[in-house]
Formats: structure tokens, sequence, C-alpha cells
């Protein structure tokens, strides 16, 4: 049956272009697709005379444009929802099966941060994103079509769902790959769900041949990719992350979404207004619930998937599900008291802010017995690495990143005036209000609100000594900041190192932290990313010496730095 469009009233007539603007969805204006096609059956018969096989290494990078060029158009083209949706859905399977197998190959390579890696992946991700928004652009258009409610539902909620599920798929890839998520995609995601419950489309489930189950709803992939990535899913390898990401999605039946609620307990909080994942309950202290409450929030609950892990548990162990239990349910270091013993402390965010401050304590001081004996103070010119994100249209680091003619990612110090230098490098006072074996708890002045990311390194000195750990979540109120950080070493220390260019030229003295877990992991080096990868051979200066290392085993990937292994 052929839909058509009415007339809304005047005084609803904006309103889901209104909504389309603050999703940032391109206009309708396109007069026709560029293939020629005009229904399902021709795009399938015009794509099947290019042969291109998803799988195949060779025709993926030609597949991916193809793809990314039609989703595009479709998001644009003016053809009623009725001709759009079913032409999108043949282009989602197609799309699907080649991310999936670019994924699969590339997965091997993650630990690698290869700029020519992240090169390749950049155009699967803005796949997606257009993926995305072509979903997103036709459940606006459907809210303005006239129908059979009944079957306007079912394209409603299969529009919400795919839309939401690849917004889900995309924050999969640039976790698996140490990349920072595109801007608006987790507020998108949160915006597109609240609109659709209360039309009673985000629960229904609908059928979707890419799923194991073979139907799925909206809810069910928001509360999955939530799931997925309060799990601290950038901590484990290729290999665990697609059991995480395969457990979580068939747990998500169970999670249970509740606009209005009174007991925050064993759940996942949403802030609606903010571009962030939601945040386990058992991280927030009493006084942070606000942001989460009705309207301004809702909450996943987790208590019938906690009681199915707790059976789990119960049979046999696996280290997937434990790591669940303690990430939802606050088992890790809660038994001991987590009040620290002092509550204030300095934080310098971003390795070259920690080098530098580091640095300048070494003098008379040996905190990092058993790293090094002593710590040469080097003269000279000095690099800042700091990068914010990545622009996926240009394929450029945004922010910091500008370049040496032997590090490309690199800006010289000597260029950037005497307060910027100062205001890159400054510490601030935090308040220390929770700690355990393997975390930290920091409440911020508001104004570092912006600097301090999600995967942004961060040192911590407490005391007298200095600690390094990586931010795992952040939530920002109206008057300070409050981070969770993730400990990646108690001693550490600063060095420089040189990379190698292609041409056999040594670039200019790079910052860099040597540091030991305390653990029995041995010594490490954490380094800028991009720039190096296992296996590199650099030179470690130190202690006023220079030796030869070559990099092994990459241990921690952030979007920022990566720690590797080195003999």
């Amino acid at each position: 049956m052929k839909e058509t469009t009415q007339g809304a009233p005047a005084g609803q007539a904006c309103a889901p272009a209104s909504f389309a603007l603050k999703l940032g969805l391109p206009g309708r204006g396109l007069p026709a697709l560029s293939c020629g096609c005009a229904s399902e059956r021709e795009l399938e018969r015009w794509l099947s005379q290019y042969e291109l096989r998803p799988y195949h290494p060779a025709d993926q990078q030609r597949l991916v444009t193809l793809l990314s060029g039609l989703v595009e158009e479709l998001g644009q083209w003016r053809a009623p929802a009725a001709t759009r949706q079913p032409m999108l859905e043949l282009l989602r399977e197609y799309v699907l099966a080649c991310v999936d197998a670019i994924v699969m190959q590339r997965s091997a390579l993650r630990g690698t941060q290869l700029e020519s890696l992240r090169k390749s992946m950049r155009p699967v991700v803005i796949l997606l994103q257009r993926l995305a928004a072509a979903y997103a652009g036709i459940w606006v258009q459907l809210e303005e079509t006239a129908g059979v409610p009944f079957l306007l539902r079912e394209k409603r909620a299969r529009s919400l769902h795919r839309a939401i599920d690849a917004g889900g798929r995309l924050l999969r890839i640039t976790t698996l790959f140490g990349l920072s998520a595109p801007e608006n995609c987790w507020r998108n995601m949160h915006m597109l769900l609240k609109r659709g419950l209360p039309q009673q489309v985000a629960h229904k489930r609908v059928p979707d041949s890419m799923h194991p189950r073979g139907r799925t709803s909206a809810v069910d992939a928001y509360s999955h990719s939530a799931m997925f990535i309060s799990a601290n899913a950038g901590q484990l390898d290729a290999e665990q992350q697609d059991a995480l990401w395969r457990m979580t999605q068939e747990l998500s039946r169970l999670a249970r979404l509740e606009e209005s609620y009174a007991d925050p307990a064993m759940s996942l909080l949403v802030s609606l207004a903010e571009d962030r994942a939601p945040i386990p309950s058992v991280r927030l202290q009493p006084d942070d619930f606000a942001p989460f409450a009705t309207p301004r929030g809702w909450k996943i609950d987790l208590a019938a998937v906690m009681s199915r892990l707790e059976k789990q548990v119960a049979n046999s162990f696996d280290p997937l599900v434990d790591r669940l239990c303690e990430a939802w349910r606050d088992a890790t270091g809660r038994d001991e008291s987590r009040r620290p013993a002092e509550s204030d402390c300095v934080v310098a965010i971003g390795v070259g802010a920690t080098w530098h401050n580091l640095r300048g304590r070494q003098a008379g001081e040996d905190s990092a017995e058993g790293l090094l004996s002593s710590w040469g103070d080097r003269g000279g010119e000095r690099v800042c690495m700091e990068a914010a994100s990545v622009d996926y249209r240009s394929g450029r680091p945004l922010a910091e990143y500008d370049s040496l003619p032997s590090a490309p990612s690199l800006r010289s110090e000597r260029a950037a005036p005497r307060d910027r230098a100062a205001r890159h490098y400054r510490t601030e006072v935090a308040e220390l209000f929770d700690s355990s074996s393997r975390g930290l708890g920091l409440k911020l002045p508001l104004e570092v609100s912006e600097r301090l990311r999600v995967g942004e390194l961060v040192g911590v000195r407490v005391g007298g000594g200095w600690q390094v750990g990586v931010v795992r979540w952040r939530l920002t109120r109206p008057d300070h900041c409050r981070a969770g950080l993730e400990l990646l070493a108690r001693r550490v220390a600063p060095v420089e190192v040189r990379r190698r260019s292609s041409a056999g030229r040594h670039s200019d003295p790079i910052p860099a932290l040597m540091v030991a877990a305390g653990n029995g992991d041995g010594v490490a080096l954490i380094l800028p990313v991009p720039l190096f990868k296992a296996y590199d051979e650099v030179e470690l200066i130190a202690a006023g010496t220079t030796r030869s290392v070559t990099l092994q085993r990459q241990t921690v990937a952030t979007p920022t730095v990566a720690r590797f292994e080195f003999v």
C-alpha cells in the first residue's frame, strides 16, 4: 500500500523538521539517485553487476566507497519512505557484511596502533555514521506519513532499531581499534530512543536477519551497546571483545529500561542531555544522581541480568561473567574501605603534562627506584603530543596535532606562546573521593571537564608519589566534574624516545613515561599514538644515556596513548 503525506496541524508541523535539525540530519533535496535506481529490485540488479565480494580484501575498499555514497544519497533522496526503506534494508545487508569482514581481518592488527590501520578504519566509521543517519531520516519522514497504524508502527520500529543498531556497531569498532567515538553518537541514540518510547515502537521487536535470534528491538540494541561499553571493553583483546559483544547481546533481552524509577541500584544510568555512555550506578555517589532522574535521564535495570550471571557463576567460572559482575555489582575492592586517607591530590592531564611535572620533581628525589637509578635533565627543544579526537571526514587528528618534518603528528613547543605552554602543562588540584587497589575517583573543577576525556592518560600525585591512570568514565555536574580512573602504574618516571623515520632520520626527543605496575608485569613504556607500533626500534634516552630498544607487545590501547613492553 502506498503511503501518502498529509498536512499536520500548524502547531505540530515543525516538530519532525526541528528534531531532524537536532540530530544533524541532511536535508532531503536530492531528486534522484546517481545509479538511476528507483526501487529495491532495480538496486539489487544494479549491485549484482559489480560482483563485489565483501570478504575479498581487493574488493572491500571499493565496496565501502560505493556503499557509503549510495547510503548518503538515500538519506538525502526526496522519495517517499515506502520507497527508501526497502532499498536501505538491502544496502544494510551489504554494509554489515562488508564491515564484519573488514573488522575480522583487521582485528589481528588492532594492538599495533598503525596509522595506516586507523586510516583504513575511518571509511568504515563514516559508512556506519551515514547508515545511522539515513535510518534516522526515514524515522523522521515516517512521523509525517499517513497510513494504516499497524503497518506504520512496524516501519517506524524497524527504522528506529536500525538507526540505534548502526550507532552501537560504530561504537564497538571505535572501542576495538582505540579510536575516539564520533561526536554526538551517544546523544543521538538517546534522542532517538526518547522520541520512540511514547510512540510505543521502541520496545517492539522487528525481524533482523543479522541478529542471532532473528528478532530484536531498539531498546535491546540500545541496552546491548550500553552494557558492552560499561564493562570497559577497551581493556580486552579482540577475541575477548568479540565474546563480550555476543554475551551482552544475549543478556540485553533481560535488561529493562525505566523512564521513572526510585531506586538506582544495580543499573546503568543515562543522562539524556549529554553525549556519553550510560554509567553503572555503583560508580556514583548519592548526590550524583540528579542529572539521571526523570525527565533528564533514565535507567537500564540490570536486576534480571545479574540474576542470570549469578547462576552462571554458581555453575562454572567464566572470566567474562566475572568481569560483568565486577563492573555492575561493584564487587571489586568494595569490601575494603574506599574512603582515601588523603582527600586532596594534584592532577596532570595528558602524557606531556605528566612528563613535564614528573621531570620537574626528579631533582634530589628518586621515587622511581627500581626503574632506573637516575634520570638526566635534558635541555633543548621539547615536544607535546596530546590529540583530542579524530575528524572522520578529513581523516586528520583534531586540536593539538600539528607537524614537524620528522614527526608528522608533533608540535614544537618553541612556536607556542609561553602562556599556552604553561596552560598545557599546568596541574589541577582535585579531591580524591574514592580509591581502591585498581582505581581512583576524582572530583575536579568544572573548567577541567573539556580537557578530561574518556581514554585520556592522567597523572595523579597523592602525598609525595605520582601514579598514572586512564579515564574510564566522566560525570559533569553544574559546579564540578567527576572522573573514574583505572590505574596503570603506581611507579612512574619520565624518559624521552626518538623514533626513526622511513628515511633513517631520528625525530626530536618525544616525552614518554616508563612505568612498573608493581604486580610482576615488569617495566613498560607509555607512548603517544599513533606514532609507535610493536617491533619498532627506538632510542630510549634516560639517565643521560641513549640506548636502542625494541618495542614488543602492546598491553594497553586508548585513543591517545599506548603501553608497550620493550627489550
